[in-house]
């Protein structure tokens, strides 16, 4: 059977928060066909990868696609090389989900209200609730509106050095525990957003259609701007909807320090020089 749903999980030397989530998904009772895809991000030489507990379970389990590129490719680096190599037998479904490993949820029905929920015009980009196991608070939105060409192009001055990027993340961790993501209290219906949250971010087959892609350049972070510029420049919409609901536990989240630090950067210096350009 086509799958009508393909959920996306990058795993890179978290073998059993992967297969905790994977079986969770397989668990969703749901009329929509699924199929699951591990990208397996742990580095191996070129024929001496071995066997996997997850590569064992994927051939245990029909609707499970395993892949294993060899090398780590970041996270929608990753991503976007599992659909490119299931498409090149597959058809494209009608959702795709990108989701972090340590991700689970609160019942066996969000497929199937995710679904019911969209059945009429879905939108191109879904931004479900992501509750935070540790601060309790909803990550989305992760940007309500586009922020200013000022502010993204400070971030490559922030993140370039270690001291003012350990500062920030002190800080933005005690906005997360009191607001959220957004800096704002979130709102309680569905709306309109700039950003989803990278964590699980859920895309109807029009944001492909539309010329989206899940081509993005840097190794890690700020995905969210990627999507969200993505969608902008095609006219499409992203929206929050607070019914679907996942929770974060939040224990594979990168930290940004050390080498981290420098791929905050490269990412910050990414999206302000493409999509906030100077003079534009």
């Amino acid at each position: 059977m086509t799958p009508e749903v393909i959920s996306v999980c990058v795993n890179y030397h978290n073998d059993t928060g992967t297969l905790e989530f994977v079986t969770e998904l397989l668990e969703q009772e749901t009329s929509l066909a699924q199929r699951v895809i591990i990208v397996d991000n742990n580095e191996c030489s070129e024929g001496n990868c071995g066997t996997s507990r997850l590569e064992n379970f994927s051939r245990e389990h029909p609707d499970v696609d395993y892949y294993r590129p060899g090398g780590n490719l970041g996270y929608y680096g990753a991503a976007k090389w599992g659909v490119s190599r299931y498409l090149e037998a597959g058809t494209l479904p009608e959702w795709i989900i990108v989701s972090n490993t340590d991700i689970s949820f609160e019942n066996r029905s969000f497929i199937a209200t995710m679904a019911e929920t969209f059945r009429f015009a879905p939108p191109a980009v879904v931004a479900p609730s992501i509750i935070s196991r540790v601060s309790g608070r909803d990550q989305n939105p992760f940007m309500r509106v586009r922020p200013g060409r000022l502010r993204m192009h400070a971030y490559k001055v922030l993140f370039r050095f270690d001291l003012p990027t350990k500062a920030y993340g002190y800080m933005s961790r005690l906005k997360h525990r009191a607001v959220g993501s957004s800096g704002q209290a979130p709102p309680h219906v569905a709306a309109r957003i700039y950003a989803p949250h990278g964590a699980y971010v859920i895309f109807n087959r029009r944001y492909f259609e539309a010329g989206g892609t899940l081509e993005y350049l840097p190794f890690l972070f700020d995905e969210e701007i990627f999507v969200a510029e993505t969608a902008r420049r095609l006219g499409l919409d992203v929206v929050y909807e607070p019914r679907l609901k996942v929770i974060h536990e939040e224990h594979a989240t990168t930290g940004i320090s050390g080498p981290m630090r420098e791929h905050k950067y490269d990412a910050a210096r990414y999206c302000a020089d493409n999509y906030f350009p100077w003079g534009a």
